[in-house]
């Protein structure tokens, strides 16, 4: 029955990579293997080669066909000798592995997977100093930095533990998803042992690395848990509109923030009239919002700015009705001008608002010299008309 699972997976691997069923061949196959399991941890092998087994069938697959299957499998809770000659086992064949000549990042995802079981094999049997020693070598080879500043960090060896980070972020700069993880490694480290503001002044850096409003938004969660928003927020928005880093300013309240690896690069463009806009609009200034956006409507063509502008409209209508309607009424005629019936139902979207806005302000017949003028532009779009009747007839379900 074992050897039976191995050979089912082997051949499920084959079979999987050739379905495109969304999975449904992996469960089947996982499925198939509870009686596998129970036939393993009643098998003559011992619990060194039962593991062995397991981890085998693991590092083989590829497509999740072990999924939840060995959840319940009692061969895990072997014994820590069991789990050191596994480590033991495989550690040697670590060491056989001859690399390619030719460095691939899947040769290192192979040798990582293989040096993480040995981790875990490791930990099993208590010896921790070993799994040190692995994870210190393996990461300038794989890259694997991370593993090793953690552990590092567990044996509670903090400078080491910082120097490598800084050596990982020098090595691993071209991959941001690696950089990424050792740089909030470095800040986790920082703030613990630094200045309380320094979170905030991690979020300032990363707000001047890539401004978006997004990173607006955590820089001000981040202040306005330490009660510096207001003294930040004014030098932030001047920062935007004239391109003068508040770092420099001597009000300026956030700690320096720089470490190896993570230094500020200032990508600020002035003026950011579209972010401006947008943080604006998200503060609910509705005069600010239109200023940037009126500034913005004249360095960029309006297609570009669809989305933004039914924004600033929604939020401006009340404070600016006739700027408003404008807006939709040019979105409305751009979804028009593609033609199709999908195309008109967007336009919906925004003559709708349109409609409402001018009911409340007492100008429905505005509105009814603005619908009949747009059904005469477009008179030979049958399919615009039927749409355009559902205006007259107010929303309907599904509308």
């Amino acid at each position: 029955m074992v050897e039976l699972g191995a050979e089912l997976l082997e051949r499920g691997t084959v079979r999987a990579s050739m379905m495109g069923d969304e999975a449904d061949t992996a469960w089947a196959i996982s499925d198939c293997l509870e009686p596998v399991y129970e036939a393993l941890e009643a098998s003559s092998l011992s619990p060194a080669e039962r593991l062995m087994w397991l981890i085998d069938r693991r590092l083989e697959d590829s497509h999740d066909l072990l999924m939840s299957a060995e959840d319940n499998c009692d061969v895990w809770e072997a014994d820590p000798e069991a789990w050191s000659q596994v480590a033991d086992e495989l550690l040697q064949r670590l060491d056989d592995h001859v690399p390619r000549e030719e460095h691939s990042w899947s040769q290192d995802y192979e040798r990582d997977r293989l040096s993480d079981w040995i981790l875990t094999a490791l930990e099993e049997a208590g010896r921790e100093a070993d799994m040190l020693t692995l994870a210190l070598r393996e990461a300038p080879q794989t890259g694997s930095y991370e593993r090793a500043v953690l552990l590092l960090r567990r044996a509670g060896r903090e400078t080491e533990a910082r120097a490598l980070a800084e050596e990982g972020l020098r090595n691993m700069s071209a991959l941001p998803g690696y950089a990424r993880r050792l740089k909030r490694l470095l800040r986790e480290m920082a703030v613990e042992e630094g200045h309380e503001l320094l979170p905030a002044a991690f979020a300032a850096q990363d707000f001047f690395n890539r401004p978006s409003l997004q990173g607006y938004c955590r820089l001000r969660e981040a202040a306005t848990e330490f009660g510096v928003w207001e003294a930040v927020r004014q030098p932030i928005l001047a920062a935007l509109e004239t391109g003068i880093s508040p770092t420099a300013l001597p009000e300026w309240p956030l700690p320096d923030a720089e470490m190896p690896g993570c230094e500020t690069v200032e990508r600020i463009d002035p003026p950011e009239c579209s972010l401006l806009t947008e943080i604006a609009v998200e503060e609910g200034d509705s005069a600010r919002a239109m200023r940037w956006y009126r500034r913005l409507s004249e360095e960029r063509p309006p297609g570009v700015l669809s989305h933004l502008s039914e924004r600033v409209a929604e939020a401006t209508a009340l404070d600016f009705p006739d700027e408003a309607i404008s807006i939709w009424d040019r979105l409305a005629r751009a979804e028009i001008n593609k033609t199709g019936r999908r195309n008109y139902e967007n336009a919906l979207n925004y003559l709708r608002p349109m409609q409402k806005l001018l009911a409340s302000l007492d100008r429905e017949d505005e509105w009814e010299a603005y619908l009949t003028g747009l059904r005469e532009d477009h008179s030979r779009k049958r399919a615009l008309q039927d749409v355009l009747d559902r205006l007259c007839r107010g929303p309907i379900m599904g509308d």
